[in-house]
């Protein structure tokens, strides 16, 4: 998983910070449960903000490309996990279930600034 963060980084990596007005926000929802090491975890992270619609779908593509490539070479090493992969009405899904049991789920969409999808709804 740190493999895939540090890949994000640099993938990331002299783009326009989350800051811009009038912007599209790439955000990543994660989901983890059934970990037996730490609590389940449900996290919506804002990741770079891209002057277009089109752009931020692009750096969707390339993300989603890129992690799902990762963990895909993990059986490499070993672990294997189940991965599914979902392409639905502009986000992008990899549904993993990991050989300890951990169900996991990362998932990219483009939302508009200042749309937060951790807010509360009203």
């Amino acid at each position: 998983m740190r493999a895939i963060g540090l890949t994000l980084a640099m993938l990331f990596a002299g783009v326009t910070l989350v800051s811009a007005e009038c912007a599209w926000v790439l955000w990543q929802h994660d989901t983890f449960f059934g970990m037996s090491h730490e609590p389940n975890r449900d996290t919506w992270t804002p990741q770079v903000a891209y002057p277009t619609f089109d752009v931020c779908m692009q750096a969707i593509t390339a993300v989603y490309n890129l992690t799902a490539y990762q963990y895909h070479q993990s059986c490499s090493e070993g672990q294997c996990p189940t991965v599914k992969e979902i392409h639905s009405n502009g986000s992008n899904l990899i549904s993993t279930t990991f050989t300890d049991g951990t169900i996991g789920t990362q998932m990219w969409t483009c939302l508009t600034d200042p749309v937060d999808p951790r807010s509360p709804k009203q």
